[in-house]
């Protein structure tokens, strides 16, 4: 479908393969595909219904906010190249990869209730990932970076660049990079891991607040 104007969805749209473009899209019914596409050319994307898809693919013109009508009810395997300069927020009810590149201006914000896994590149002025664990091959670029594993543990063997660096693992975090020097973070502004904290940066690191492994 593709719509000069505003386009929203209240009912049921299912295919293999989604293709949605309009000035603004808005979401309340359901997106049921294997690859679904979402685009708009001048205004926002909101969706606070129900989108299943394998891989997820888009741009917005401002923001893209995916909350679903509950923070589980988005069922979405791959998060493929998004951008959304206005901001970017998406509440996911399965496990998650982020092939990316993903691009969110001044923030970008996944809530996921499976395991998280950053592949490709996230950028945006803060970046805050929630998971039951994330796994980190990818790279995280962004001034503050929030990174919290409910359940289970943080494990990042790529680059994060960040001014400030926050989280909580519910076992380890090992914040190792993909060499001793690849992490660039210059502040440590809280950490808790009760399994064991492990850190290589490449940066001059202040550590603030309370750090705990």
């Amino acid at each position: 479908i593709t719509d000069t104007g505003a386009l929203t969805i209240n009912g049921t749209v299912a295919a293999n393969s989604i293709g949605l473009t309009g000035g603004g899209i808005t979401i309340l019914g359901l997106l049921n595909g294997s690859s679904v596409t979402l685009t708009s050319s001048a205004g926002a994307i909101s969706e606070t219904g129900t989108i299943v898809a394998n891989t997820l693919a888009g741009s917005a013109a401002t923001g893209a906010s995916l909350i679903g009508a509950t923070p589980t009810t988005n069922q979405i395997g791959i998060l493929d190249a998004f951008s959304a300069p206005g901001g970017f927020f998406l509440n996911d009810g399965a496990p998650l990869s982020v092939i990316g590149p993903l691009s969110g201006g001044p923030i970008v914000s996944i809530v996921d209730s499976g395991s998280l896994a950053i592949i490709g590149n996230v950028t945006a002025t803060a970046v805050g990932l929630s998971a039951t664990d994330i796994n980190i091959p990818g790279s995280i670029a962004a001034t503050n970076a929030s990174l919290i594993a409910s359940s289970g543990a943080i494990s990042e063997t790529g680059t994060i660049i960040a001014t400030t660096l926050t989280g909580s693992a519910a076992t380890s975090a090992t914040v190792a990079g993909a060499t001793p020097a690849t992490n660039q973070i210059g502040t440590i502004n809280g950490f808790s891991a009760t399994s064991g904290f492990l850190l290589e940066d490449g940066t001059s690191l202040t550590v603030a607040n309370t750090l705990s492994g």
